[in-house]
């Protein structure tokens, strides 16, 4: 099977690192082709590692962040993806479609609902299209559609074969919306050697260390996880450290820390590159976002025995069970969240057990294997479908 995937990061965020999880198992079996806008960046780097076609084309965005957008720079942001969709239809994407034709693809698959070259090129082939619906949109992002939600959905609904959820939560968004053809997949994750397994015991002296790991924004909820710890740190818990590692711009979260007078007990990291390595010293990481599509972060810090305070929203509910491998808090209540992180600093036994659980129930679950095979047979399924008329 040949296969296109169309990526739109130049950089290794969670969507990229799921599909290259996607790359790996099925360019063992199938000839794998990749098209982007970027010829650098992490994730360019990573796709140049594996044994798949890189190509370089034309691949707009027409999603854009709503905060603080004029109702003319709306418009005009309206009026230009309506002119790309039409110029892409005829011929921005003539080159790519050119050498396309040399490698006889037999499905296209976007990677995000971010981008639509996927639903051009699918028309363009004749061949059948796969969404990936990766996120809210609006909800997480603050993002909204540049043709309108209603206007996007129909596109989506003419040019999918079919579409894959990373979660049930956001599956049920999207059926909301009209979308019928769409199958729960959740993403795979990295299985976690067991050397990079966390076996650090809080025993109620040394530094108890808090993990939020994520691209720094404001759906992210770095900024409420830092009024937690000034509220633990009021409390009287002077040990608690809380660790912020990941992409963005961390200027003004660093002013909002200086601001909270905590610059001693939160440390903003930037891009980690070895994260196992950084989790094997934390006590618990945190997931803040006002709508988690899936939660790979959380998957992954669970499996490395990092039990999740996680706000209860999106796919966060499908991952934590409260009390067991984590504790969930509802969003926007940083004083809840501090409650959560006061009962685990205190009770040593039950995060113990709690860590125990989280790799257990994690144990086999979420597998880039599982998830390349389930997203295989429905490949299989459609291009069968097609076959037969």
């Amino acid at each position: 099977m040949n296969i296109l995937y169309i990526t739109h990061e130049a950089d290794l965020g969670g969507a990229s690192r799921a599909l290259l999880g996607i790359i790996d198992e099925l360019s063992k079996r199938h000839n794998i082709y990749v098209l982007t806008a970027y010829n650098k960046g992490s994730m360019s780097e990573e796709l140049k590692k594996r044994k798949c076609t890189v190509i370089i084309g034309d691949v707009q965005w027409w999603v854009y962040p709503k905060k603080n957008l004029s109702k003319m720079r709306i418009v005009k942001n309206r009026l230009y993806v309506l002119w790309h969709f039409y110029l892409s239809m005829r011929k921005s994407l003539k080159p790519v479609l050119d050498e396309l034709k040399k490698y006889h693809i037999d499905i296209v698959h976007s990677n995000t609902i971010a981008v639509y070259a996927g639903a051009v090129i699918s028309a363009k082939l004749k061949v059948p299209h796969i969404w990936h619906l990766r996120e809210f949109v609006e909800e997480d992002f603050s993002y909204e559609f540049s043709l309108s939600r209603y206007i996007s959905m129909l596109i989506v609904r003419k040019y999918a074969a079919y579409c894959i959820a990373v979660s049930k939560s956001v599956r049920r968004k999207y059926q909301r919306l009209g979308i019928t053809r769409i199958r729960v997949i959740y993403d795979g994750v990295c299985e976690i050697e067991e050397k990079d397994i966390s076996k650090k015991e809080w025993n109620g002296k040394e530094s108890f260390n808090l993990l939020l790991a994520g691209t720094i924004s404001e759906g992210k909820g770095q900024k409420e996880a830092v009024l937690a710890m000034k509220e633990v740190v009021r409390r009287g818990y002077t040990e608690c450290k809380l660790y912020l590692a990941g992409n963005g711009e961390t200027e003004n979260l660093k002013e909002f820390i200086k601001k909270q007078k905590v610059e001693k007990y939160v440390c903003v990291l930037g891009y980690v590159d070895n994260i196992n390595e950084l989790r094997k010293n934390m006590d618990v990481s945190l997931m803040c976002s006002s709508a988690e599509a899936f939660g790979l972060v959380t998957v992954e810090s669970m499996k490395a025995g990092v039990p999740v305070i996680g706000a209860a929203t999106g796919g966060t509910l499908e991952l934590i069970n409260n009390g067991k491998n984590g504790m969930l808090y509802h969003k926007g209540n940083y004083l809840e969240l501090a409650d959560c992180i006061e009962k685990l600093y205190k009770n040593p036994e039950m995060l113990k057990k709690m860590k125990m659980q989280a790799v257990k129930i994690m144990n086999g679950k979420f597998t880039q294997e599982n998830n390349a095979k389930a997203i295989e047979r429905m490949y299989n399924r459609i291009i069968s479908r097609k076959g037969n008329g």
